[in-house]
């Protein structure tokens, strides 16, 4: 639950109505001056203890980002260019071509199609990520991007961060537990070329009808 959404603004920010609702027993003559300004302080508690809850979260689980590549079963080289780059400065900015590739000691052909297979997935779930731009791309005629394709070991194509977050996902998860069931791949390298442009999604057409 969000501290500024619409269930936290009812739930944590209602204990600081007691102080009205108690202002009431003080204008009464039932409280002291003193006991009425003693219940802002004891109010804001839920809501102090949620905001150091979620300071918490951020710091943690910052780490926790961090500490993904090291737990990852392989090596994994450029990672560090990438998350640096304005690639994931918003999802559209994208990258001419990104290129990941997969250093696999695989030598029979289940070892060529599983690595193949998974490859494949893969770019069927980043080219999900590719929307329909504006009719207008400055600098270009048309949509420069470049959907992804499998060569052999490899994947390459056009990227922006949602595409980045896909992948990282995939690291962890997908071909993680292929190294730990197989032990063939040696090294995970992303590529990508510091090519950046701007492409923006076609707007969503209204209804106009009013029906």
């Amino acid at each position: 639950m969000a501290l500024y959404g619409r269930k936290a603004a009812i739930i944590w920010y209602l204990p600081l109505a007691i102080p009205v609702v108690l202002y009431m027993l003080y204008a009464g003559g039932r409280l002291t001056l003193i006991q009425w300004l003693i219940t802002f302080p004891i109010s804001a508690v839920p809501l102090f203890l949620r905001i150091l809850y979620m300071r918490l979260q951020l710091v943690f689980g910052y780490h926790g980002f961090r500490k993904w590549r090291r737990e990852l079963p392989f090596q994994l080289n450029g990672w560090e260019e990438v998350v640096d780059s304005d690639i994931i400065s918003d999802d559209c900015t994208w990258a001419s071509k990104f290129k990941l590739n997969v250093e696999y000691d695989g030598t029979t052909e289940d070892d060529v199609r599983n690595i193949s297979a998974y490859l494949t997935v893969l770019t069927k779930k980043v080219n999900k990520c590719f929307y329909e731009p504006e009719s207008i791309i400055e600098s270009y005629s048309g949509d420069p991007r470049i959907p992804f394709q499998v060569e052999e070991y490899s994947i390459s194509g056009s990227a922006n961060c949602e595409i980045v977050k896909v992948i990282r996902r995939f690291l962890m998860d997908d071909l993680s537990m292929l190294e730990r069931r197989s032990h063939l791949i040696k090294s995970v390298n992303l590529w990508f070329a510091n090519e950046l442009y701007k492409v923006y999604p076609k707007p969503l057409e209204t209804d106009s009808s009013g029906g």
